[in-house]
């Protein structure tokens, strides 16, 4: 890891959402607004990756006047933001989510479930969540969610997530969780977390992360590696910030998302994404 510098020579700039280029209170900053605005005016791709649902996006969508793409469900769903419509989607099997399930128990005895559900060349707003009984979500849920028994949870075509939470006394943290859990079933799916807060699992399917379908992205465009920037801050972010030839992460960031970064900048509360895409175009 070094020193922040700018890059020369980029032609697609990836970069997380929550924690990296949006403000604290979910928002984006009238700087990071204007130096995106300047990217793509530069004729830059721009692909925001996140870990959040496909009708989670619609308002970053809004907020960045409907311009590139987006990486969705870490890297289970490529969005189109002009059209609002999810391009691609990379599932997890049914066999493989129940497989996750058990062995995830043996982890866990207690261990809850959630999935995330999307459909190929669908609005934003068709993806679905569901959840079997005691599973407690991060946030809040609208009047009307399922709440399904694991069999019928895991049958269900489209999974895109699979969240896993612990209850009673587990004894982990979101980190040793994900370390056991990632021992347990690194042969079924991807494993991550992107909150130090909250223990909570976050999966795709095996193969599937961040990284690997930003680069499929890239291999569309016929663009290299080295000629990317990525921003990231949690372990999710890790496959993009190790694949992109540029990476950063945040000051505040997880340690091994600042370790696998080539540089850290700032704070995203002093839009620091903003500060390195202008000195990417002063160069």
């Amino acid at each position: 890891m070094t020193a922040a510098q700018p890059p020369s020579g980029i032609r697609l700039f990836a970069t997380d959402l929550d924690g990296t280029l949006l403000l604290p209170d979910g928002t984006i900053g009238q700087r990071t607004r204007e130096a995106i605005d300047a990217l793509i005016e530069r004729g830059i791709v721009v692909v925001f990756v996140t870990g959040r649902p496909p009708r989670w996006i619609r308002p970053i969508a809004e907020m960045t006047g409907h311009h590139g793409t987006a990486i969705g469900a870490n890297g289970a769903l490529v969005i189109d933001m002009e059209a609002e419509i999810i391009r691609r989607v990379h599932p997890i099997d049914p066999v493989s989510a129940r497989a996750t399930a058990d062995r995830l128990r043996a982890v866990a005895p207690d261990i809850t479930f959630a999935v995330e559900y999307a459909t190929e060349g669908l609005g934003l707003d068709s993806s679905s969540f569901a959840l079997s009984t005691g599973y407690v979500p991060r946030w809040e849920i609208p009047p009307g969610t399922e709440i399904l028994e694991p069999d019928v949870l895991f049958a269900r075509p489209g999974i895109t997530k699979l969240l896993a939470r612990p209850h009673g006394n587990h004894g982990h943290d979101a980190d040793t969780l994900l370390d056991a859990a990632d021992r347990a079933v690194a042969d079924l799916v991807e494993v991550t977390h992107s909150s130090s807060d909250d223990v909570l699992l976050e999966m795709s399917a095996l193969g599937v992360n961040k990284g690997t379908t930003l680069a499929e992205i890239t291999r569309s465009l016929g663009i290299d590696s080295t000629e990317v920037v990525a921003c990231g801050d949690m372990p999710n972010d890790i496959a993009m910030l190790t694949w992109a030839g540029h990476s950063y992460s945040m000051s505040e960031a997880h340690p091994a998302a600042q370790a696998a970064a080539t540089a850290i900048i700032g704070s995203n509360a002093h839009e620091a994404v903003a500060g390195l895409i202008e000195s990417i175009l002063a160069t």
